[in-house]
């Protein structure tokens, strides 16, 4: 064995994972696993001062996948104040919550001891 082909398989060892490492920390916006049939608890809620969009995290999801709330509203519109008031509550209380989520954004919020869902 050579001394490239020796530091060639060193190198690919040490770098490597740190590579696969950083690739799997990356942050991303989406709806949690059912997020239109189950029920969550609210474990995180963040907002960016660079725009109006305020961001909600669920218990058991990837502490790096995040939802957005109400993305078309944001916080600079009434609907969009409603639904960030909903995941407060539910955040503050420990209450669980139903959604109804698209892509990466949460356009409806209940909060429900018995996890149900109103009619629309």
């Amino acid at each position: 064995m050579t001394y490239k082909t020796l530091f060639t398989i060193l190198a690919t060892a040490v770098f490597c994972p740190l590579i696969t490492t950083a690739a799997k920390a990356e942050a991303k916006f989406e709806c949690p696993k059912n997020a239109n049939t189950a029920t969550f608890f609210v474990d995180g809620i963040g907002v960016n001062a660079n725009n109006y969009q305020p961001r909600i995290h669920f218990r058991g999801e990837n502490k790096d996948s995040w939802a957005y709330l109400a993305y078309g509203e944001g916080l600079n519109k009434d609907n969009g104040k409603a639904i960030y008031s909903l995941a407060l509550t539910a955040y503050a209380t420990g209450a669980q919550v139903s959604m109804l989520c698209s892509s990466k954004s949460i356009d409806a919020l209940w909060i429900s001891d018995a996890g149900g869902k109103s009619p629309d």
